[in-house]
């Protein structure tokens, strides 16, 4: 059986959000990898999310995505 390249792209297509719905992400790239820095530093999970100004889980979360 052959897909056509065109139901492929029209698929693609259909999976991304046009309307931009959803939660805004908290961080920017350059900030988790700022918090990855942080951690390399030695800093402690919670050390980071007072400094963040957010909570544990979610700078555990950027740490292991």
């Amino acid at each position: 059986m052959r897909v056509s390249r065109e139901y492929l792209e029209l698929k693609e297509k259909s999976k991304k959000n046009s309307r931009g719905a959803g939660r805004k992400p908290r961080f920017t790239e350059e900030e988790k990898n700022i918090i990855r820095a942080q951690r390399k530093e030695g800093k402690t999970i919670k050390e980071i999310a007072a400094l963040n100004n957010c909570s544990f889980g979610v700078i555990h979360k950027i740490l292991h995505e």
